[in-house]
């Protein structure tokens, strides 16, 4: 037992490896080009079983690090799912029988595709699930054989009846794991209904309704999904989602939104600051998502450390997609409008003007040495106020919790921000968040092994890695998580996030509906929460959103215009490939390195059932 995680039985991990085997085997069979409607609908018919099979999996823990009430806990019904899934393995991986009891052979098109249509979301939970499992589990599987290479070939269907055979013996042993397990058809049936429902392709949802003659709810489930999108337009996509799936980022099932988190995590502040005094800071929706370069957790540190250096002639840089207004003489910018919310000037007064502090900084002052114990005092005494942001994996977002932590950095101030896959926005409700988290974490590690001596850089300055690492140590190997942060006077904490998915924290205490651009200053107490509006600050308005906001004949006055400059030079090693719409931005806008000379880039199972199917097949 190690961290309060029970040691998973040799037995479990066995099991586990035949399951993620018969999903890999699934993908062995696609739709390429030539091919007729029919096959695409056979394969709509397997893909239906490998999403029953695949929330099957996922309500019986079998990838877990804690499979806690699960029948893999006891080792006869564990060996006796693994021959059911052994089966289901062999009847899509044995070559021979495939080529001559399942018409399908192999095939050497260039151009398939996957028929996913409903497994997708699943798909996507189970994806980094299997990434944890192997991680934790690789010694175990060291010696796990993975399929010979005659079993991974790509298969066509050439005869679609006899294809129709294996899904129809596929079905009846996902059936015998349901049975097993005591799942209700209920489940299942839920969650691909609901996927179904969240097709936005019209022709695909009419492949869904041809090959669910077999599943009336599926069935159904379709013509309502196909009436209503065809009421509407042929593609129900948004543009986000357009430009999402041409670039091939996949989305991921509500059930994994937020990386995968539990439904308590999704319902309520990040825990550790669930009784803590905090303060909200509220913006509108993701502005990159209407600009084609949306953000993409899979190359956040990259995307986050693509900068712009603004007004250089002035000196004065600022975060590219920085919310918060430019403006440098009014006092309605975050970091002011937050500085003066959490007290930041009468702290500082109180312990330096009037405190023992303040005579031992006089010392210095004035030339005087102070003594050893005088300046351990000092460093202890400092900062005193520590700040942590938290925020989305946002690029908008974690620009501007940058730029604030930077606004609010002193001698007697130290300022950190937190990207929480716990807290969502726009441009990232759908995906693994926390791929966000690790991919930002790598960057700055990657940046500090390159860094020399005097080299600083913002990013990895005020990202507060302590804290990451311990989340994700959470969210990779399912550990126990209990990060608490202490009521501490001398602490702040900030949620800064979309109006449209954080409001709801804020209306927890009565009063009206929270705004973009607001900022909430909120106390829980044992018996109702209290919130005050501490003030409002302003957005800034790019130039662009700026022409279309301006009625005809009015006058704007633009600000300083950059300066050519020349780009940073990249590590080679992790260059990001151009992407059209990065390129198209790119011959638009020069990038900016700030405060570094290396910005990088990264981019990537009763018994008597299935042994009678099994004589029945010759398996």
């Amino acid at each position: 037992m190690s961290g309060g995680v029970l040691e998973i039985p040799a037995f479990v991990i066995g099991v586990a490896g035949v399951f993620t085997s018969c999903i890999d085997a699934f993908n062995y069979f696609k739709f390429y080009q030539g091919a007729t409607r029919d096959i695409e609908v056979v394969l709509l018919k397997l893909d239906i079983e490998k999403a029953r099979l695949l929330i099957w999996g996922e309500n019986v823990d079998i990838l877990s690090a804690n499979p806690r009430d699960s029948p893999l806990l006891n080792q006869g019904m564990a060996e006796l799912i693994k021959d059911i899934l052994s089966m289901i393995q062999g009847l899509l991986t044995d070559s021979e029988k495939l080529r001559t009891q399942y018409g399908v052979r192999a095939s050497d098109s260039s151009v398939p595709r996957m028929v996913d249509y409903i497994s997708k979301k699943s798909l996507a939970i189970f994806t980094p699930s299997r990434s944890r499992f192997l991680a934790r589990n690789s010694s175990a599987l060291a010696s796990f054989t993975r399929g010979s290479a005659a079993a991974r070939t790509k298969w066509a269907i050439h005869d679609r009846e006899k294809f129709q055979g294996l899904v129809i013996y596929l079905a009846h042993f996902v059936d015998s794991l349901f049975e097993l397990a005591k799942i209700d058809r209920e489940v299942p049936d839920r969650v691909i209904v609901e996927d179904i429902e969240s097709i936005v392709d019209v022709s695909h949802l009419a492949i869904v309704e041809e090959g669910t003659e077999n599943y009336p709810t599926y069935l159904e489930a379709a013509k309502s999904a196909r009436a209503s999108t065809e009421a509407g337009t042929l593609d129900r996509r948004t543009l986000e989602e357009e430009i999402r799936d041409a670039e091939g980022i996949p989305a991921v099932h509500p059930r994994a939104t937020a990386g995968a988190h539990n439904a308590s995590e999704l319902s309520s502040l990040p825990s550790e600051i669930q009784h803590r005094e905090k303060y909200f800071v509220l913006t509108s929706p993701c502005r990159r998502q209407t600009t084609g370069e949306l953000c993409d957790v899979r190359v956040l540190g990259s995307q986050v450390a693509d900068m712009e250096l603004s007004y250089p002639s002035y000196g004065f840089q600022r975060f590219r997609w920085d919310v918060s207004t430019r403006s440098g003489t009014g006092c309605n910018t975050i970091g002011c409008l937050v500085q003066d919310a959490i007290g930041v000037k009468k702290v500082v007064q109180d312990e330096v003007e009037d405190g023992i502090l303040g005579n031992l900084l006089r010392i210095g002052a004035d030339s005087q040495e102070a003594t050893p114990e005088q300046e351990a005092f000092i460093h202890a005494k400092l900062p005193l106020l520590q700040v942590y942001v938290y925020c989305a994996p946002c690029v908008c977002l974690l620009h501007t919790a940058i730029e604030l932590c930077r606004s609010l950095e002193s001698p007697f101030v130290k300022a950190q921000f937190r990207p929480d896959s716990r807290l969502a926005a726009s441009c990232c409700s759908t995906v693994d968040r926390s791929e966000g988290m690790r991919r930002l974490s790598e960057w700055v590690r990657d940046w500090e092994a390159e860094a020399t001596t005097h080299q600083s850089n913002i990013i990895a300055t005020h990202l507060d890695m302590a804290w990451l690492d311990q989340r994700l140590e959470h969210l990779d190997y399912e550990q126990p998580y209990n990060f608490q942060e202490s009521a501490d006077v001398g602490r702040r904490y900030l949620i800064l996030g979309e109006a449209d998915h954080t409001s709801h924290m804020v209306q927890k205490a009565p009063g009206r509906i929270p705004t973009a651009t607001d900022i909430w200053h909120f106390k829980p107490n044992f018996l109702v929460a209290t919130r005050t509006l501490a003030s409002r600050f302003s957005e800034y308005r790019p130039p662009r959103l700026a022409t279309q906001g301006t009625q005809s004949g009015s006058l704007s006055t633009p600000g300083p215009t950059p300066s050519p400059a020349t780009p940073f030079a990249q590590p080679a090693s992790r260059r990001r490939p151009a992407s059209p719409s990065s390129s198209a931005s790119a011959s638009r806008r020069p990038r900016y390195d700030v405060e570094s000379p290396s910005v990088g880039s990264e981019l990537e199972e009763g018994e008597s059932i299935a042994r009678s199917m099994a004589e029945d097949m010759e398996i």
